[in-house]
C-alpha cells in the first residue's frame, strides 16, 4: 500500500521535482510538487479514518442536534434531548422503487464523504486530552 512506502514515493518524487527546477522545468517541478501535495494529503485522510474508525462509541452535538454512533453506524439521533426515530418523523410515500436508485457501495469513497471523515477526525482529536 501506499502508507506503508509513502516516504520511498515522496523522496523519489522530491528528487524529481528538484531536478525539474535545477533544469528550470518549473511547470513540471510544481506538478510533481502538487502530487507529493496530494500523497500528504491522501495519506493524512486516511490516517484521520482510521483513528475515527479506531473509537467505536461517538457522541457528536452541534447545534442542538447528537448523533450517537456505535461502533461506525449512526445508531440515532437527538434533536434539542428529544430522541428522533422513523416513527417520529415523516417520511413522503415516494412515486418510485427506492432500489432504482439505491446502489451498493463503491470502493472508493466520494470526496465529499472523505471530507466530512476528516471533520469528525478532527473533532474527535480536539475532545482527547491533551498530554502533558
Amino acid at each position: 500500500t501506499l502508507l506503508g512506502q509513502s516516504d520511498e514515493v515522496v523522496q523519489m518524487l522530491t528528487a524529481r521535482m528538484n531536478e525539474h527546477s535545477v533544469q528550470q522545468r518549473f511547470e513540471e517541478a510544481a506538478f510533481v510538487r502538487d502530487r507529493i501535495d496530494a500523497i500528504h494529503t491522501a495519506i493524512q485522510r486516511h490516517l484521520q479514518a482510521e483513528s475515527l474508525r479506531s473509537h467505536t462509541d461517538l457522541h457528536i452535538e452541534a447545534h442542538g442536534v447528537r448523533y450517537l454512533i456505535e461502533n461506525g453506524v449512526l445508531v440515532g439521533t437527538q434533536i434539542d434531548g428529544e430522541n428522533i426515530d422513523s416513527s417520529t418523523v415523516a417520511i413522503p410515500e415516494l412515486k418510485f422503487d427506492m432500489r432504482e436508485i439505491i446502489k451498493m457501495p463503491i470502493d472508493e469513497s466520494p470526496t465529499e464523504t472523505l471530507d466530512e471523515v476528516m471533520c469528525l477526525a478532527r473533532l474527535v482529536e480536539s475532545l482527547q486530552p491533551t498530554e502533558q
